[in-house]
């Protein structure tokens, strides 16, 4: 699979990269097909001149769809946002809660699934429960752990510190048993790979953003709220572009707070952002062009080959069975701040986290790139 992915399509798309860059889980590079239609855009902004509305206010519901593809679920449960913090705020003011209602996320868990339920703990009366990861690992007892009125589970699919991968089907069953809503954060691995049936049936709210794994624009973020998600949390916020009168521009004053159909109550206030929305579509027709099974396929194959040839004698890695695309590692001799620089002085793009080396291979990445990579770390 990695020769498919390394042909030379796909390479042109990331030519214009100026390193050998292992670190879209910092941030992604858009593709060349991106840029193209970014411009076109920016020329669109620069003189609006003609632009029927229809045309503009329905780039939402164009991508919306497109995103629906990658998810693979309806478009009417897809939301545009522009942060998971953003996402899991309407969902923390959207729940009506109870006296001794809990909420569960693990502990060290990224700062956008802890941050919007710490704020609001006291002022909406929930509990806020942060398990420690290795709770995580044994579901049997995280589940016998769980506080009698949990409400929801929170947490990353794939950590961003470590690249472990949870079971999230394991977990989820056992939740939907319970009733209990359950809440996955995606940013660490769609793009790198697809979501599986399996999870998607069991994950009530699927928050991602944008500018990681899918290659998009930063400032963008979406969700997927399953039908059981959206007859549990209200809208408790107003976009114009979301009521149903935004369909007519001769008829926006009549106010309504009715919204359009499905996950469309949680959009974002200004959706068809003419440039972020070109440069998302250029990263989500390449994911629907090549395929996210063949990426993943790519990029473990990438990962295996980086873990057999990584000199182990001096390196100590997290999560050593490669469960996902990001390898998060040490060097016995050498702090990660040190090692990023000595990469960052060979063209080699990283990033440290939590004190750990974290490389990220993806679908752009080569064999070839790899063996450099694992040279340059004395391997």
């Amino acid at each position: 699979m990695m020769a498919a992915l390394e042909s030379e399509t796909v390479q042109q798309e990331f030519a214009h990269l100026s390193t050998l860059f292992f670190n879209s889980a910092y941030f992604g590079p858009s593709p060349a097909r991106a840029k193209t239609l970014a411009l076109k855009a920016l020329e669109r902004e620069m003189d609006p001149s003609g632009y029927p509305y229809r045309a503009w206010v329905d780039l939402t519901e164009e991508m919306r769809t497109l995103l629906a593809q990658v998810i693979g679920c309806p478009a009417d449960e897809v939301a545009h946002s522009t942060s998971v913090s953003e996402i899991i705020s309407h969902v923390v003011n959207g729940i009506t809660y109870q006296p001794g209602d809990a909420i569960v996320v693990m502990e060290g868990d990224y700062p956008s699934n802890i941050l919007p339920w710490m704020i609001n703990e006291e002022q909406l009366g929930f509990t806020l429960h942060r398990q420690k990861p290795a709770d995580f690992t044994d579901i049997g007892q995280l589940i016998q752990n769980l506080p009698p009125q949990t409400r929801l589970v929170d947490l990353s699919l794939v950590r961003f510190d470590t690249g472990t991968c949870l079971d999230i089907v394991g977990l989820g069953r056992e939740l939907k048993k319970r009733g209990i809503l359950f809440l996955v954060d995606a940013s660490q691995c769609l793009g790198s790979r697809g979501i599986r049936k399996e999870e998607l049936e069991v994950i009530d709210i699927l928050a991602c953003v944008s500018y990681k794994w899918m290659l998009g624009p930063y400032g963008h973020a979406f969700a997927r709220f399953s039908p059981n998600a959206l007859d549990q949390i209200r809208r408790t916020h107003a976009s114009w572009l979301s009521s149903p009168n935004s369909k007519e521009v001769g008829s926006l004053v009549k106010y309504t707070t009715e919204s359009l159909p499905g996950a469309r109550r949680f959009d974002r206030g200004q959706a068809p952002n003419m440039l972020p929305m070109a440069l998302l579509k250029g990263s989500l027709q390449l994911f629907l062009e090549i395929g996210l099974k063949q990426i993943e396929e790519h990029n473990m194959a990438l990962v295996r080959h980086f873990l057999d040839i990584v000199p182990s004698g001096n390196v100590e890695v997290c999560e050593p069975s490669g469960q996902s695309s990001i390898v998060c590692l040490k060097l016995k001799n050498m702090e990660s701040a040190l090692l990023e620089e000595r990469l960052r002085q060979e063209r080699i793009d990283a990033s440290v986290r939590e004190g750990n080396l974290r490389l990220s291979f993806h679908m752009f990445n080569t064999k070839k790139q790899v063996e450099t990579l694992a040279l340059a770390m004395g391997g």
